[in-house]
């Protein structure tokens, strides 16, 4: 008992000793950017061609602070609603259907990235993916929310571009895992399938204007190319009885924009 009691008084007095020294080099190598990013939404589903397009507007929180020399930890948080124009059809009876579809998108990730040489790095993580789409948006409309676990990882570098910029060059696979649609169907008892796992893709090019200063601006154009599998079979029913079987089509996202942070250097 006194063994176990002088250890853990030990592991307490060094982590009273290293929590300062620890936050101290956070916060001497700390950034702080909050934006927003205004995108291309283009989502379409693979068996009856139902579509969803329009515009993706979302808030950007970003924190990145250096835990040891060339390692970065990075937290990033974006979230968006936003309506998109709705082209399909009805479940039951395949009638053509345009509507509008308010939407709601939130992502959010923590990665870790190690600088290897010069302006070349690698980087790994863990993220989740959450979507909701009420389709046609009008009362007892579909309501489906995706949502996924996905662990990001991929390379990074960077050179001089013009006169006070530093360009970065942002290559990031993600594979998804535990990826499920819920949906509410007027009429129907509530259903969840598993969707199948993919691996999708994103590209941005940070453009950091005057670097190294307390305030930046840094600029990125991105693109995403995100696509789900084709879920589980299951049956859905009424209330009362079981009506037939339910599958969520594969489906392929093509997205592109313009993101803006306003970031301060600590």
């Amino acid at each position: 008992m006194k063994t176990q009691l002088h250890k853990l008084v030990r592991t307490l007095h060094i982590v009273l000793y290293l929590t300062p020294i620890f936050f101290s080099s956070i916060s001497q190598a700390m950034e702080i950017g909050v934006g927003g990013s205004l995108g291309n939404f283009n989502y379409v589903e693979q068996f009856n061609v139902d579509s969803e397009n329009g515009s993706l507007p979302s808030w950007i929180g970003d924190i990145k602070f250096e835990v040891i020399p060339s390692t970065n930890i990075e937290l990033y948080y974006s979230t968006g609603s936003f309506k998109s124009t709705y082209k399909g059809s009805t479940l039951n009876t395949q009638i053509p259907v345009i509507a509008t579809t308010p939407m709601t998108v939130i992502d959010y990730s923590a990665m870790v990235k190690q600088n290897l040489f010069g302006s070349f790095s690698l980087f790994a993580g863990v993220g989740y993916h959450y979507w909701d789409r009420q389709v046609g948006g009008s009362p007892g409309s579909p309501d489906e929310q995706y949502s996924w676990s996905y662990t990001p990882f991929g390379f990074e570098f960077a050179f001089a571009g013009e006169a006070n910029q530093e360009i970065r060059m942002h290559f990031e696979f993600q594979p998804m895992s535990s990826a499920k649609m819920k949906g509410t169907f007027q009429g129907y008892s509530p259903v969840e399938v598993n969707l199948g796992a993919e691996t999708n893709f994103l590209f941005k090019m940070p453009i950091r204007w005057n670097p190294g200063a307390t305030f930046m601006v840094e600029t990125t154009p991105w693109y995403q190319y995100s696509s789900i599998g084709q879920s589980n079979t299951i049956s859905v029913s009424t209330q009362i009885s079981s009506t037939g079987y339910l599958v969520e089509p594969s489906s392929t996202n093509n997205q592109y924009g313009l993101e803006v942070l306003f970031i301060y250097k600590m």
